[in-house]
């Protein structure tokens, strides 16, 4: 099971991609590797200064907004998808389920979605 943070490239076409910054946790949101994280939170990655982080061949030189963007939060064996609405679509969210490993029942008692149409999830593209 992961917890992080995704931007969804592809999104209009079949074959969507997720550009992934996650961290191995255990159901209750426990990291279970040493990470520093770069949200004010401090629990979890921020979109900004992550994307600063990646390669050109990953970013394209786009701005940290240019792609739709969501995460993935984890606590007390429930786990939520925070995600801008227009990526808000069952391949999508099968897609973020497998990269961040949310597919074990046993581990997991809800998986909830969350469209956000708000500022911090809007993109340019």
């Amino acid at each position: 099971m992961k917890k992080g943070i995704f931007w969804c490239k592809d999104f209009s076409t079949d074959t969507p991609k997720l550009i992934v910054i996650a961290v191995d946790c255990d159901e209750y949101g426990k990291v279970l590797c040493p990470v520093e994280f770069s949200a004010k939170s401090g629990e979890n990655f921020n979109h900004q200064a992550e994307w600063q982080k990646l390669g050109k061949s990953i970013t394209g030189r786009n701005p940290y907004n240019y792609y739709p963007r969501g995460r993935v939060e984890t606590k007390n064996k429930k786990a939520t998808v925070f995600l801008n609405a227009d990526i808000n679509r069952e391949q999508i969210i099968s897609l973020i389920k497998r990269e961040f490993e949310l597919l074990d029942e046993q581990k997991l008692l809800s998986l909830t979605v969350k469209s956000d149409g708000s500022k911090h999830y809007r993109y340019i593209i």
